[in-house]
């Protein structure tokens, strides 16, 4: 760089830093943004349900390992199935005009299916309730209603 485009540069620095600090270059504007929608807590509640559906499951290479350790992991496995499913029925019971709610009571006996499938044998008859209730709600698709039979058989 040329000595004189450098003496430009430092003086037009100076310029401007004298100018900030005698106050005479105004500050630059503070961006308007509008706020970020407020959520109903009946929709907060309900990505929180179809967040807890996704129950991590082996992959191919930890399926060879100890089996005092695969069982560990299989009951661990059931027990986030259960909490789902838990999750769930929380969700349908305290929102239950909410639009999701039928869905929500088809993602228990999903999840229940999932803990039973892992070997929990204690909700079994949480499960066979929660298929024959669902089954039975008038106010609840004929499309939701024919899920659990299809995961069942």
């Amino acid at each position: 760089m040329k000595k004189s485009a450098l003496v430009l540069t430092y003086a037009a620095c100076g310029l401007l830093l004298t100018s900030v600090l005698s106050g005479q270059v105004a500050e630059a504007p503070k961006p308007t943004t509008t706020p970020p929608p407020q959520m109903a807590p009946a929709d907060v509640a309900w990505l929180d349900v179809r967040a807890a559906m996704f129950v991590r499951t082996d992959t191919p290479k930890e399926l060879s390992v100890d089996p005092a350790v695969r069982r560990a992991r299989v009951a661990a496995y059931a027990a986030g199935f259960t909490q789902a499913a838990d999750r769930a029925k929380n969700f349908y019971t305290k929102y239950s005009d909410h639009p999701k709610a039928a869905e929500a009571r088809s993602m228990e006996v999903t999840a229940l299916l999932g803990a039973s499938q892992s070997g929990d044998a204690t909700n079994e008859a949480r499960l066979n309730f929660a298929v024959e209730s669902l089954r039975a709600d008038p106010k609840v698709s004929t499309k939701i209603r024919a899920v659990p039979q299809q995961r069942m058989s």
